[in-house]
């Protein structure tokens, strides 16, 4: 295993994965949910509904962590640790933002526009994390860097 270097973790980045969000609860565990996510210019966006629990969460404690893992076979994880702002109004700006990521993950533009109508009369809200830290690392190569798998 070995550490990601800046532009490999921004390549990962590029392609859609799932990635798992951390928040933390009142009193008990991080509550964890997968998520999509955009990044883009070096800040992560995550769209989440206004009455879920990881919202409520965010808005008592804006400290947040994301798991991006690449899937099997592929042996890279990125854990981002960062603080994360609510977005409340709806901007040009965060409309781009949300059909972007919408956009990210679905085929097409149709697709994705169908997405968004099944899910209009949803109250969502737009994340935006800016991270602190990043740790991305290649299980599937060894320090010698020599592939694993």
């Amino acid at each position: 295993m070995v550490q990601m270097s800046d532009s490999q973790v921004e390549s990962f980045f590029q392609t859609p994965r799932f990635a798992v969000i951390g928040t933390n609860s009142v009193d008990g565990p991080p509550q964890l949910t997968t998520v999509w996510f955009l990044y883009e210019a070096c800040v992560i966006y995550v769209g989440v509904e206004r009455r879920s629990v990881k919202y409520r969460n965010l808005t008592r404690d804006p400290r947040v962590s994301l798991c991006i893992d690449g899937d099997h076979p592929d042996g890279r994880t990125v854990v981002v640790y960062g603080l994360a702002k609510v977005l409340e109004s709806e901007t040009p700006e965060s409309e781009r933002i949300i059909w972007c990521l919408t956009r990210r993950y679905h085929d097409t533009d149709e697709d994705a526009r169908r997405y968004q109508e099944s899910i209009s009369d949803l109250d969502l809200r737009l994340i935006k994390i800016t991270p602190q830290k990043l740790v991305g690392l290649d299980h599937g190569v060894d320090a010698s860097g020599e592939s694993n798998t």
